[in-house]
Parts: structure tokens; C-alpha cells; sequence
């Protein structure tokens, strides 16, 4: 039989305990010793949920451990998710474990990090109350997790305010701008323009580019005092690449293209990443074009980047930056037509770039070059490049020639998320849709 899950355990254990207490006046003797019995099975529940916590939580506190802040992993990950249940369950157990890992900085930003999966506003005071009582590395953990607690009162938004301006940390201050822009305060604005403009640290100025982006603000006057930024002498390259990522967040603008356009042919390689990052949102099929263009055929430059210009060229309808990478391997495949791995080498490449049409073109030349199983994994290629354009019939047509008539094979598949969140097709990635 399935465990229920921790809280939903811990709601029943509330209401049998509730009816443990209740023993009416006059109430026969039957009717205590139910009373007891129901005691009795409520202690004994509460003690298996216990060790089930404990034994999973120990379970999780090797691997947490292990795994320093700054490399998370897909197993801390899911650590992390699997505590967070219990997190509203037992919150205290947690806070505790905060305030005695003293010596182990990722542990206690792990543990943290678990309370905010629960975005229960009670445990961001108990985050709050943590502040102050030990020191900057404590206060600064404590802090960053309350930002992503959507529920903080502004009781709690105001501490963060005193904090920051009682605090002589500036990793400190940019925790606060940072969480009080995620909680929408209305004081995130005010601190991030003042920190801009009065601040010498470089590393403090970055943090307010960044929570002046996400807060509450005056988006023309916002961006003019962001760009701005860009015109003073001997920059710090971290403050520059803060400038450029920040533009994503602002309305569209051509003067805001340009600037990120510029960077794209600029050195060092961090300036050309954050201008690309920008530009997945912002930028423009007209105006982008040549730029990105430019950096695809820059041989000098990281292939991951010059590939992430071409995906974004992809998205605005332009398939050019995708042809001009994947030339090398079209060219072996219009060479060799009658070479199952020629075709499927260029598809490939198509697809990466998420340049879906070609791609198919090349699988189904492969397909045509083989039967059986290996003939069946190109329709699948096929049906995840349809799904990919959203043309959902296609998609289901090219799984059936592969072989599928339920499709919970790929229920985990990203290529077929959106098809399997469309009702129309969901029930086929089920379990129970019939093969």
C-alpha cells in the first residue's frame, strides 16, 4: 500500500489526538477506554511518522552534506525536495539543525533552501527569528531564504530593512535588496537607485542591478539609470555583465537591442553570454539578425554560445544561424545519401539548434535507409520534432508508425511536455490509455 504523504499523516494524527481529548462529562467507562485506545493509536502513528523522518532525513543529511552550494547536483536536488514535506511537519527539527551546523556554511544553505520549498509564511519567521542571534553568514542564509518565501509579512520585510541598515556586510545589504525585490516591497527600489548611485563596491552595485530588474519600480526611469551604468570608466567587467543580463527584464527597447548587440562582439566571453541571455527575450527578427549572424560565424568564439545564437534565430522564424553551424554535416549528408549515420548525424545537429524542420527532412531520410527498431527510433525523433512545433496530430501520427499507440514511455520526455499538457492529447501518456 502507497504512504500517504507526511502531511497529510500529520492532519490525521491532529484530528485523532483532538478526539483523544474529548471524553464528555458523564461518559461511561466503554467509552474512556475507546477514548484510550484512540490515544494509544495516535502515539503509535505519531511515532512511526517520527522514524520514517528521522531515516529519511539522516538518509538525506550524507548526501547534503557532500555537496557543496556552489555545485549542486540532481541528487541534493531531489533530497532536498523529498525533506521538504516534513519541513512543514516538523519545522522546528529543521531550525534546529540550522543553528547547529555551525561550522558547515552549505549544509545550513541546503537546509534552508528545504524550508523555502514548503512557502509556508510561518517558516519564514522562524527564518527571521534566526536573525541577529549568531553573525553575517547566518543572517545572510536566513535572509535569502525568506526572499523566496512569498508569504512574508511585513512585519518580517521590515526587520530585513533594519537589518540592512544596522548591517556593516555588504553581502549582507544585497541579500536584503535582493529578497525584498522577490517579495515585492515597496522599499526594494528606493535601496537598489541608492546603491547604484552611492556605492564604490562593484560587487554591491551588481546586486542592486539585479533587484532594481525584478522589484517593484519606474521601468523608463529604471533602465535609463541601468544603462547608464554602461558609460563609466574602468567598469568592472561583473557590473557589466549584471547591466546586460538585466536588460531582459525591461520592456523590449532598439536602444537596448543595441547595446546587447554590441556586446555580442566584444571580449571577454562572459559579456557575449550575458548578452545572449538577454537576448532570448528580447531580442528582434529585424534587428537581431546580423548580429547574431556575425557571432555564428566567429570561429574564435565557444561553440555553446555560437549554438545558443543560432537557437535564438530559430525561435524568431530564421534558420539561417542553424545552417551556416550544421554545414559540415549537411554537407557529409547530401554527399552520402545512402548513409544512415550521415542523415541522422545533420538531423541531430538540426535538432540541438532547434531548427526542427531540417531536422526532419534528414530523419526521414534516415528512415528510409533502415527497418525494424532502428527505423521506428527515427519516427520517434520525428514525432518529438512535431511536438516541438506544437503540431500535436503529427506528433501522435509518427509515434503510431514507431510502434506506439499509448504513449506513457515518454510521459518524462521535455520534447512532449506541451502535448502532454494539452487535454486533448494528456490521456494518451497515461498508464491506463491502452497499448
Amino acid at each position: 500500500m502507497a504512504r500517504l504523504p507526511a502531511p497529510i499523516i500529520a492532519l490525521l494524527i491532529c484530528s485523532l489526538l483532538a478526539v483523544a481529548q474529548e471524553d464528555p462529562a458523564g461518559a461511561n467507562a466503554q467509552e474512556r477506554r475507546s477514548v484510550e485506545a484512540l490515544r494509544d493509536l495516535a502515539k503509535g502513528e505519531v511515532r512511526k511518522m517520527e522514524a520514517l523522518f528521522e531515516d529519511q532525513l539522516t538518509e538525506a543529511l550524507i548526501i547534503l552534506r557532500e555537496t557543496p552550494r556552489s555545485a549542486d547536483t540532481a541528487m541534493a536536488m531531489a533530497a532536498r525536495r523529498k525533506l521538504a514535506p516534513w519541513a512543514n511537519v516538523f519545522p522546528e527539527r529543521f531550525i534546529q539543525l540550522i543553528v547547529e551546523a555551525k561550522a558547515l556554511f552549505d549544509l545550513r544553505a541546503h537546509l534552508v533552501d528545504v524550508i523555502t520549498l514548503t512557502g509556508n509564511p510561518q517558516c519564514a519567521e522562524r527564518l527571521a527569528a534566526l536573525i541577529g542571534t549568531e553573525g553575517d553568514d547566518l543572517d545572510r542564509i536566513c535572509v535569502e531564504g525568506i526572499g523566496y518565501i512569498p508569504g512574508a509579512t511585513t512585519q518580517i520585510q521590515q526587520r530585513l530593512i533594519t537589518l540592512a541598515a544596522q548591517s556593516e556586510s555588504s553581502a549582507t545589504r544585497g541579500a536584503v535588496m535582493l529578497a525584498l525585490a522577490r517579495l515585492k516591497s515597496p522599499a526594494a527600489a528606493p535601496m537598489a537607485r541608492a546603491t547604484i548611485k552611492d556605492s564604490k563596491l562593484p560587487a554591491e552595485r551588481v546586486v542592486a542591478v539585479q533587484a532594481l530588474a525584478i522589484a517593484p519600480h519606474a521601468p523608463r526611469e529604471d533602465v535609463r539609470l541601468t544603462r547608464k551604468i554602461l558609460s563609466e570608466d574602468n567598469l568592472d567587467n561583473g557590473l557589466r555583465v549584471a547591466v546586460l543580463q538585466a536588460l531582459r527584464e525591461y520592456e523590449p527597447s532598439s536602444e537596448n537591442r543595441r547595446i546587447l548587440h554590441r556586446a555580442l562582439s566584444e571580449e571577454p566571453t562572459e559579456l557575449i553570454a550575458a548578452a545572449l541571455h538577454s537576448l532570448e527575450t528580447v531580442a528582434s527578427k529585424e534587428s537581431s539578425k546580423g548580429p547574431l549572424i556575425k557571432l555564428i560565424k566567429r570561429k574564435s568564439v565557444d561553440r555553446a554560445l555560437r549554438d545558443k545564437a543560432a537557437r535564438i534565430l530559430c525561435a524568431l522564424g530564421l534558420k539561417e544561424g542553424a545552417r551556416i553551424l550544421v554545414e559540415p554535416f549537411k554537407h557529409g549528408a547530401d554527399g552520402e545519401r545512402s548513409s544512415n549515420l550521415l542523415q541522422e548525424a545533420a538531423a541531430d545537429a538540426y535538432y540541438d539548434l532547434h531548427d526542427f524542420e531540417d531536422a526532419i527532412v534528414y530523419y526521414r531520410r534516415a528512415c528510409a535507409l533502415v527497418s525494424g527498431s532502428r527505423r521506428a527510433r527515427h519516427h520517434v525523433s520525428i514525432a518529438r520534432c512535431y511536438a516541438r512545433m506544437g503540431s500535436f496530430d503529427k506528433a501522435q501520427n509518427e509515434l503510431k508508425k514507431a510502434g506506439y499507440d499509448s504513449f506513457h514511455n515518454f510521459a518524462d520526455d521535455p520534447a512532449f511536455t506541451a502535448m502532454k499538457e494539452d487535454p486533448k492529447w494528456g490521456p494518451l501518456f497515461t498508464e491506463d490509455s491502452g497499448e
